[in-house]
């Protein structure tokens, strides 16, 4: 027969010591032997457009996409179309092309071709990179280019960018070989993916397997020589010593190497950089492609259902070679470990049918039949034998006659023992749990089958014990050694018991485990075979249902295996123990007494303690009630307690092994707290507890027997095993733990009853660690580990005892007066500060265990020091140690350690507070991260375990030790050592990383695995503690975790994550891999997802990090067709919310994070932000506004959209529809209903009802608590301890009944176990409704922020972004163009109000959380389109303007969301009036008085428009009509919140109604005006005129403005009233109310100089005015005008009988005829007659706007009083303060004349500086106003001149001097002096507009772009209107004057029309004043009949009707001389 075991290949260097290179080339494998023409042009690259640096992670994506089950059909394309153009390679095993002289050509010549068909211009060092990546891997020149390109990308730098290309081969090989990994995996059934395609994968894997190809290429690759040659140096087996002070005795004894290990050398590429920039080793890339290509060889022997026979030689081959080179499990590396058992299981597997039976075994026999030779060959080794066994069990089924020699072989050859190691070892444990559990359920498919025949085959069985399965006695070092017979027996139990243990559901699968069970208890066993037996035994107990079987097979009194045999030989030692010498030796008994005391029989003892540990396994994991019941049995059997007979036969000298087994079986017996007190005092009495009075000499031999210290200390010491202390700690761990609450057990009083065993676990077990040695270094660390979990313990105890109560005599005698007692004459460093006379004895008493291990802790004690060097090993030498047999002790006892520390830190400030409070000296005590911070390298150690990967307990912990010193320690990140700051980074990184990775099962009500839930929380700690530090001054935690640049200064802040691998490159990773889509479909570690968007968020937010996050949102992902950011916005707006409740509510916060993040990029970047124009806005900002306008149209949005969808909302619209309301089925309304009325009576009967109303918070006694996201919630673990503590009161008050039956005790608590679940139901529905509404507010907010930061800011942007694009593209610009500005918003506000108008539950008020900020969302976008209105009316562009029909329907969803059925809030609804407000503003008029949108209708409707249409078209009436239509209901809502609202709400509500006035009258609609006077709104508005005084308008106040806007919006709407409706105003009492408003009279000094004062306090005209001026001056500017507009409307009166003075008795007039208007108007001024003087005294020596507006009303008024029929009290001095004001308004030195002069430029440099000219555009726009109100204000004035001359009541004199001295009234001199200036204003404005026509004849011909022709057109209506008012003052003047010359003319002195100067007249005065009139007033007369009304553009009729006046008068006398006088033709 062939023999393939030989001598061991010698392995060449470089290569795996355990895999020797087959007789292959890199060419024949993992490379392609490919055709290519002579230019080397490869079809199969450019087949597919893949890159080959992505090619095999988009099919590894795709396979992936279909693991979680929820795979969509799109995704199931996907990976159709991967595995479909992969299948070649695949099928192959190609991963790259090779090398190719076309392509090295091409690649020289700087020019590459890649896939995609973009070409690449390579520099030297380029073209040199890829010819050496290409030489070291045989890799094609090409492929090698886009490596690099692929590793550029990613962030690697160009000039280095070989291992990071090389880290990219090296990933893309493990991808594919993960893809068929899932491929396999889903044919055998292992892992199935998807159920709609798992039978196409299944067909898909057998065309893969199916010519054998794969298989053999496979094979090939375990033995190929790794990719980039061979290793620089053979790799080590590390084998490090335990770090730092703790040398721990025994371990040099067992180091085989030099106690440090060194570290490897390095080859140039051996040291290599993956995707994330982590640096990596090519030697673990190729150990995991080759545990991964053994894997998929595992699977594809499984599947494949004829392989052939050269394969299967080979795989048996390769399978010999690994068992051979694993002789030695001790000398093979750590990493070449999982390939050498993966190639046994992968040959084990190609025997064993996926089915059992026969039938699954038939079509392997061909193949069984072929390998017989080769797996029958003689000296196999061990693991090899394992795959013969698989062989043989096939046999077996199949009837092949070698099978049971084949079994008897591999029996010898230790076959199950070999495996079993493999089982043992820590590397098979740790691996991945996919492939673990499936060699698991492989091994036990194979014994399983050998047990299925074993059973049925008598020689089977008997080959297990009869001898004939086990090697012969043999010869080794000079000894014959035998093996024992029933060693198969012995090695099949280890192996099944070892299957169990890591598998326990196994044991449920296998058939005939219980009939072998049964006939092996049946069979007589050697001590091995037994011992074994019942280890198998005993696992198998470690369930209930277990244990039950387990008892139940051993409870019968036959064979060898049963309770009869451990009871007999616990009662027989007993006796033979207790029995004297004499009758021992009369008994036959070999015993001396000279020898002692009789020893227990060696083999006897090993089954004994083997009993005891199923007794154990039994006693601990069945049902209270069924081992009370077994207990009792046992008992009987032996008729007594066994309890007695366990603790009689560990006093006498048994075996210290067995000494431990039966504390644990007396353990095993404590189920209560009462039978472990019982335990406790029996252990007392028996003196196994140490005793202080009883130690040393004092013991008698007896005593000395069961006394553990002195066990400890003479025995165990010697033989170095210390199992028996070891089990005692475990006891007293229990019975400690479950005495606690025992008020006189050994816990009382802070546990002082066990300060000695305290003192003796901390001195001698623990503190004597580092100098103890242990023969077994499991045993060291198990000791450790309880010795910290005691410790531990205390402190808890001690926390929850005193600490709470520190008092002063505690310290007293624990810390200061006591010796610390930490050590049997040991000092302490505190024992020099205490007095001598205090001090006792070493075994006196201290107080309490806890305080003296909290003060050895607080100064830095041995037991600190101790536990320090046990965290002194570090995790690097962990991971190295933790594959030895002590690995897990090891390990388990540095999580102690750390747990230890954790709970010191949360106690420790608070004690060392009060300690240093009652001693103020004692600075010695400090707080452990003082300790810490004194030696940064042990610090450094204990955080360095954040990195520790393979427990997540001990990452856990060590997070937060970290998360406390990042609170404590300032500027730790400064302190930390660099390497140490690495590892936290890589450590913190990778817990994200690896929680990220778990996906828990998809079953949503399925809890998380321990592994992925712990993984969870070491990400969620991870995220606090990014969180929590992230504000934090300085560099901080959060900056080095998430690669922040901390050297350089806090302003200058860097951050590079596509280059290093930190907690923000895997964050980012997440967030592009967990869209909320994902996130709420796949379940996925549920917050995950969320706390990354957060984190995010926060980073572009927080003041030190937002520069550089904004930046790198800009480029992420590097070198990205599209930015992550907008495809997660995308997804963000899309996504439909899960059903389950917390799911739900972490989408929605996943959700907003991301909007609030889009939002501040928007207002960080978008323009104008930094000086930006729209035209330079940024990628990211249009790519968002992209998202958030697509709408599936032509033209915006670049998003692929399903074709069977309308689309025709914008994108950002969509949110709203999926964020719906929890399900009612969440609520507690629904929970109570479901319960039973027995529940809700237990509910009353634990006041639950009572308690969860309690709104206290947890620390004032209540249930409140705040949730991580800041809800106010319930605690609901304080809720179920406060039920628990009702339960115990409920409990005692029953004890005092008696005779209770045990039974309805037991059913009341399971009726009160029901209520507090149902109570915690409830709790859970209150915080599901609170934290889901506050989830919802919070995403809606996050939304509205977004779409207002897009509005306000991103939508320039994005619109002059299409329109450039579209530049070149010729196209009328219509109103539905996406691209319009206008239409944008108004789909945007249409959508917003679409749902706002929903039916209920969604519409209306309904909705609480969605209703606030969509009202303020329709406030905000109909604002933004009012100025965007407003700026195209500036520019005279109506084409972008929204048509009438879409304004219409704006308008109607406006009122409509009104007047919903549900009504929104006040606060709400005040956001839809201030829209409301802001689109009648856009729809109002132009000058013209037709508005834009009517002239946009008429555009697009063109100028055939049906009468019909002239509704439509015209906006106006329109609007109108819909307001007419709901004006009563609208009224009354607007009505009721201007009654009842706040004065903010006043301003804006009568605002509103203001509008509708001026809308529907200005249409004549009408009919608002009614109903405001029907609502009492008038009335209201009157009422608060009448209270309001300013001092509660003239504080700086937030309410003083509000109710200053209110008075204002009052005046406004009273003001429109009164001139639609004024007769109803009077009969109202307005002026009633107005004169009595006597806020107005303010700033009333006679002499003005309050007011002049407030003036002068500003520096310019149009500067404002002091709070307090500014805000009476708008009360009396309305006031007046009001008035005004009132007297302006009355009714003309009959005229007075007797128009004299005289008539006049009053200050009114009492006459028939005058209206109520008139005598109420003529109160209203008596009553403000001072104010109303001080405005026409205008003393203030500077102009201002104020003074002129309130100068213009108030003239106003005087003037239509003094011109009307009825004149005013002369009292009032009316006429004369107008006289007064002719004088001033008609001076030259005016001055409002010469500041608009000198602000025009039109002043001589001579006059005063403060009236310079300036260029400030606000102060040319001051003096255009001013002076159109000035001419105004001139005009009214003398047009009440004039109208007084011509009623005779005033006549002027000729000059001041004829007057009386002081006389200010106006002369004859000042009217024609005022005709003069007219005349030549009126000439200057003929000018200027002829030069404004000018201007638009030019325009016409120019088209200048810098105005608008409609700008010009105004400008000449502006001409003509100052024209209008300059003539009409020139006639008012000239009549003033005409009046004062025609009696002149009448009495006949012609001469002085002729000569009107003094010298010709001789001297005569009255001939002198005609002469002077008549020389002012024929110039101007020739003025105005100059001009045209082609030259004024105004109809002059009134001039020729002046003209034929004078003419008139002249044909009285001499029509001819005067004719020719006056040149009147």
């Amino acid at each position: 027969r062939m023999s393939i075991f030989g001598a061991p290949s010698t392995p060449v260097a470089g290569a795996s010591a355990l895999f020797a290179p087959a007789v292959t080339t890199p060419a024949n494998v993992g490379g392609t032997p490919r055709a290519t023409d002579a230019n080397g042009d490869d079809a199969r690259r450019k087949s597919d457009g893949w890159s080959p640096a992505s090619r095999y992670q988009n099919l590894l994506s795709s396979v992936r996409a279909l693991e979680h089950g929820r795979a969509s059909e799109r995704d199931r394309e996907r990976a159709r179309r991967a595995l479909r153009v992969n299948e070649t390679r695949l099928r192959e095993m190609t991963f790259f092309e090779g090398r190719n002289a076309g392509d090295a050509a091409r690649v020289a010549s700087g020019r590459a071709t890649l896939s995609h068909g973009g070409e690449a211009r390579l520099g030297e060092l380029d073209v040199e990179h890829a010819s050496a990546i290409a030489v070291a891997l045989d890799l094609n020149e090409i492929v090698s280019v886009e490596l690099m390109v692929g590793a550029i990308e990613h962030g690697a730098p160009a000039d280095d960018v070989v291992p990071a290309a090389i880290g990219i081969y090296m990933r893309e090989r493990a991808a594919a070989l993960e893809s068929l990994l899932a491929v396999l995996r889903c044919a055998d059934g292992t892992a199935p993916l998807d159920g709609v395609m798992d039978e196409e994968l299944k067909d898909y894997a057998d065309g893969l397997l199916r010519d054998g190809a794969l298989f053999a290429r496979l094979v090939k690759l375990v033995t190929a020589p790794p990719p980039g040659g061979p290793f620089l140096v053979a790799p080590t087996v590390p084998t490090q010593h335990v770090g730092g002070p703790l040398a721990l005795a025994g371990q040099q004894q067992q180091a085989t190497t030099s106690s440090s290990s060194q570290e490897r050398l390095l080859g140039p590429l051996d040291k290599l950089v993956d995707i994330r920039g982590r640096p990596i080793l090519r030697q673990e890339c190729v150990a995991h492609e080759r545990r991964l290509v053994v894997e998929c060889l595992f699977h594809s022997a499984r599947v494949s259902t004829s392989l052939s026979s050269e394969n299967a030689q080979a795989l048996l081959v390769l399978a010999g070679r690994s068992a051979e080179a694993m002789r030695d499990l001790d000398k093979v590396a750590v990493e070449d470990m999982p390939t050498g058992y993966g190639t046994i299981f992968a040959a084990a597997a190609m025997f064993t049918p996926t089915l059992s039976g026969v039938e699954a075994a038939v079509p392997k026999t061909d193949l069984a039949k072929a390998v017989a030779t080769t797996i029958n060959s003689p000296n196999a080794p061990p693991l090899f034998a394992f795959v013969r066994f698989a062989w043989a069990i096939l046999a077996l089924d199949l009837g092949l006659s070698e099978a049971e020699e084949a079994i008897k072989e591999s029996l010898k050859n230790d076959a199950l023992e070999a495996i079993d190691l493999v089982l043992k070892t820590g590397v098979f444990q740790d691996d991945h749990t996919v492939a673990r559990t499936q060699n698991l359920e492989l091994v036990h498919i194979i014994l399983s089958r050998y047990l299925h025949h074993n059973l049925r085959k008598t020689s089977l069985h008997r080959m297990l014990t009869d001898g004939t399965a086990v090697r012969e006695p043999f010869v080794e070092n000079g000894l014959t050694i035998e093996i024992d017979a029933a060693k198969p027996m012995a090695d099949v139990c280890s192996v099944f018991a070892e299957l169990y243990k890591q598998e326990p559901k196994l044991a449920k699968a296998c058939a005939g485990l219980k009939s072998f069970l049964e006939i092996s208890g049946d069979s007589e066993h050697s001590v091995g075979s037994l011992v074994k037996l019942l280890e198998l035994c005993t696992t198998i107990a470690q369930t209930s249902e277990g244990a039950r079987r387990i008892f139940e097979l051993l409870q019968r009194s036959q064979g060898a295996a049963n309770w009869d045999r451990l009871l007999g030989a616990l009662i027989g030692y007993v006796q033979r123990f207790m029995s004297s010498p004499d009758d021992l030796i009369d008994a036959g008994e070999e015993f001396d007494p000279r020898e002692g005391d009789p020893e227990m029989n060696e083999a006897d003892a090993e089954g004994l303690r083997a009993y005891l540990a199923v007794f154990k396994a039994v006693m601990e994991n069945a049902e209270r009630a069924e081992a009370a019941h077994w207990l009792m049995w046992l008992e009987h059997r032996i008729g007594a307690a066994l309890m007695d007979a366990l603790l009689q036969l560990y006093i006498n000298p048994v075996p210290l092994h067995l000494k431990a087994a039966l504390l644990d079986a007396i353990g095993a017996l404590c189920w209560d707290q009462n039978t472990a007190f019982d335990v406790w005092q029996l252990l007392d009495q028996a003196g196994i507890l140490p005793n202080p009075m009883q130690t040393g000499l004092l013991q008698t031999a007896t005593s000395q027997r069961s006394d553990v210290s002195y066990i400890y200390s003479m025995i165990e010491t010697h033989e170095h095993k210390y199992e028996s202390t070891t089990g005692w700690l475990r006891l007293i761990g229990k019975l400690l733990a479950m005495t606690r609450d025992i008020e006189n057990g050994p816990c009382a009083d802070g546990g002082s009853p066990s300060w000695f065993h305290t003192r003796f676990i901390r001195d001698r077990l623990f503190g004597e660690l580092g100098t103890r040695v242990h023969v077994d270094q499991t045993e060291r660390w198990v000791m450790a580990r309880d010795c910290v979990d005691h410790l531990l313990f205390m402190l808890r105890l001690y926390e929850d005892t005193m600490i709470s109560s520190f008092t002063v005599e505690d310290v007293d005698s624990a810390s200061l007066d006591a010796p610390l007692a930490i050590g049997y004459g040991e000092p302490s460093s505190v024992l020099a500060l205490r007095s001598a006379e205090h001090t006792r004895g070493d075994v006196e008493r201290p107080s309490t265990p806890g305080a003296d291990i909290l003060t050895d802790f607080l100064t830095s004690g041995s037991t600190c020091q101790m536990v320090m060097n046990i965290l002194s090993i570090g995790a690097e030498s962990l991971s190295f140690e933790r594959h030895a047999r002590h690995g897990d002790a090891l390990e388990d006892c540095v999580l102690g350690a750390l747990q230890l520390l954790d709970y010191i830190l949360s106690i420790d400030q608070r004690a060392v507070a009060k300690l240093r409070a009652k001693h103020k000296d004692a600075v010695f005590y400090r707080t452990l991260d003082e300790v810490l911070s004194a030696d940064m390298t042990q610090m450094a150690n204990i955080l360095g375990y954040v990195q520790y990967k393979y427990n997540p307990e001990i990452t856990y912990t060590a997070l937060k030790i970290l998360r406390v010193l990042c609170q404590r320690v300032e500027h730790i990140v400064a302190l930390l050592p660099p390497a140490s700051r690495a590892a936290i980074v890589e450590g913190c990184a990778s817990c994200l990383e690896l929680a990220f990775a778990m996906v828990p099962p998809g079953d949503e009500e399925i809890p998380l695995e321990e592994s992925a839930s712990s993984a969870v929380d070491c990400a969620t700690l991870v995220f606090e503690l990014l969180h929590e530090n992230l504000e934090r001054a300085g560099a901080n935690m959060s900056h080095l975790l998430l690669g922040f640049d901390i050297t350089g200064a806090s302003s200058e802040i860097e951050v590079s994550p596509f280059t290093e691998f930190n907690c923000l490159s895997v964050i980012l990773e997440l967030l592009e891999a967990a869209p909320p889509s994902m996130h709420a479909s796949v379940v996925l570690p549920y917050q995950a997802p969320e706390l990354a968007a957060d984190l995010l968020q926060r980073l572009a937010t927080c003041k030190s990090t937002a520069p550089p996050t904004l930046a790198l949102l800009e480029q992420w992902p590097p070198h990205a067709p599209t930015l992550a950011l907008s495809d997660l916005l995308s997804d963000a707006l899309r996504t439909e919310l899960p059903k389950e409740p917390s799911k739900r509510r972490s989408v929605m916060h996943h959700r907003s994070s991301i909007l609030r993040l889009c939002a501040e990029v928007l207002e960080v970047e978008a323009p104008p932000a930094k000086g930006r124009v729209p035209e330079m806005a940024p990628t990211l900002v249009l790519d968002i506004m992209n998202v958030l306008l697509d709408n599936g149209r032509e033209g915006l949005g670049a998003y692929t959209h399903d074709p069977n969808v309308e689309h025709g909302q914008f994108a950002v619209l969509e949110l709203p529809k999926s964020v719906t309301q929890l399900s009612e089925t969440s609520t507690e309304l629904a929970l109570l209903a479901s319960f039973g009325d027995d529940v809700n009576e237990m509910r009353e009967e634990l006041s639950a009802t009572q308690l969860l109303d309690d709104s206290r918070n947890v620390a004032e006694g209540g249930i409140m608590t705040t949730s991580r996201r800041g809800d106010k919630v319930i605690d609901a673990s304080v809720v179920r301890a406060k039920l628990h503590a009702e339960c115990k009161r409920l409990d005692s008050e029953s004890h005092h009944m008696h005779g209770v039956r045990q039974d309805a005790m037991e059913f009341v608590k399971s009726r009160r176990e029901r209520a507090i679940n149902a109570t915690l139901r409830i709790v859970e529905a209150r915080n599901s409704v609170i934290e889901d509404a506050t989830a919802r507010s919070e995403i809606f907010l996050a939304w509205e922020k977004l779409v207002t930061l897009a509005v306000s800011r991103g939508l320039s942007s994005i619109v002059t972004y299409f329109d450039l694009r579209n530049a070149s593209v010729t196209t009328a610009a219509v109103d539905d163009s996406p691209l319009s500005s206008h239409s944008i918003l108004f789909e945007l506000v249409d959508g917003i109000l679409s749902g706002l108008c929903e039916a209920e539950p969604f519409g209306g008020g309904s909705d609480s959380a969605k209703a606030a900020p969509f009202c303020r969302l329709v406030h905000v976008i109909v604002s933004q389109l009012r100025q965007l209105g407003e700026q195209d009316r500036a520019k005279g562009n109506t084409s972008a303007v929204l048509a009438p029909s879409k304004c219409r329907a704006l308008l109607r969803s406006l009122i409509a969301s009104m007047l919903h059925r549900t009504p929104v809030p006040q606060v709400s609804r005040l956001d839809i009036i201030s829209a409301l407000l802001d689109y009648l503003a856009y729809c109002r008029p132009d000058t013209d008085g037709v508005s834009p949108v009517t002239k946009q209708g008429q555009a697009v409707a063109g100028t055939s428009v049906a009468f019909s249409q002239v509704m439509d078209i015209d906006i106006e009436k329109g609007n109108a009509a819909i307001i007419q239509r709901d004006a009563t209901a609208l009224v009354d809502l607007i009505s009721r919140d201007a009654k009842e609202g706040s004065n903010d709400t006043k301003a804006i509500t009568l605002g509103a109604l203001e509008a509708m006035v001026a809308v529907c009258s200005g249409t004549g609609v009408g009919g608002i005006e009614v109903l405001l006077l029907q609502n009492d709104i008038a009335k209201s508005c009157l009422r608060e005129l009448e209270c309001v005084s300013m001092p509660d308008l003239v504080l700086n106040t937030p309410r003083a403005a509000a109710h200053s806007k209110a008075i204002e919006a009052s005046l406004s709407l009273l003001l429109r009233m009164a001139q639609s409706e004024p007769s109803q105003m009077v009969a109202l009492g307005t002026l009633v109310s107005l004169t009595r408003c006597r806020a107005i009279d303010a700033y009333a000094d006679i002499h003005s100089a309050s007011a002049a004062t407030a003036t002068m306090a500003v520096d310019a005209p149009f500067s404002d005015l002091p709070i307090p001026r500014a805000r009476h001056h708008k009360l009396l500017v309305n006031v007046i005008r009001l008035v005004g507009s009132l007297l302006a409307a009355a009714p003309q009166p009959k005229p007075v009988p007797s128009p004299t003075l005289g008539q006049y008795p009053g200050a009114i007039v009492e006459s028939d005829g005058i209206p109520a208007v008139i005598s109420q108007t003529l109160e209203f001024v008596e009553a403000h007659a001072a104010v109303i003087h001080r405005v026409l005294a205008d003393r203030a020596s500077r102009p201002h706007l104020a003074d002129l507006a309130e100068l213009e009303a108030t003239v106003n008024l005087v003037t239509r009083l003094l011109k009307g029929p009825v004149l005013p009290d002369p009292k009032l001095r009316l006429h004369g303060a107008m006289d007064v004001l002719t004088m001033t308004v008609c001076s030259e030195s005016n001055k409002y004349v010469k500041y608009v002069s000198k602000t025009l430029g039109k002043s001589s440099a001579g006059d005063d500086m403060m009236l310079a000219a300036s260029d400030d555009l606000r102060a040319l726009d001051a003096a255009d106003r001013m002076w159109r109100r000035f001419i105004s204000i001139r005009s009214m004035i003398l047009s009440v001149q004039r109208v007084l001359v011509n009623k005779g009541l005033t006549k002027f004199t000729f000059a001041a001097s004829d007057g009386v001295v002081g006389d200010e009234r106006p002369t004859v001199h000042l009217f024609g002096t005022i005709v003069m200036r007219l005349s030549l204003e009126l000439s200057q404005l003929a000018d200027a507009r002829r030069d404004a026509l000018k201007s638009i004849d030019h325009y016409k011909i120019l088209r200048d772009g810098s105005v608008t022709e409609s700008d010009l057109l105004a400008r000449v209506a502006l001409v003509e209107s100052d024209i209008r008012t300059v003539v009409i003052s020139t006639e008012n003047a000239l009549e003033v004057l005409y009046a004062h010359l025609q009696p002149l003319v009448y009495s006949g002195d012609d001469d002085s029309l002729v000569a009107p100067s003094m010298e010709l007249n001789g001297g005569k005065t009255r001939t002198s004043e005609f002469g002077v009139l008549a020389s002012f007033m024929l110039p101007g007369l020739h003025s105005l009949i100059q001009f045209e009304k082609s030259t004024l553009g105004l109809d002059t009729e009134f001039i020729n009707m002046l003209a034929r006046r004078v003419r008139d008068s002249l044909e009285t006398s001499d029509p001819t001389a005067h004719r020719n006088r006056f040149g009147i033709a």
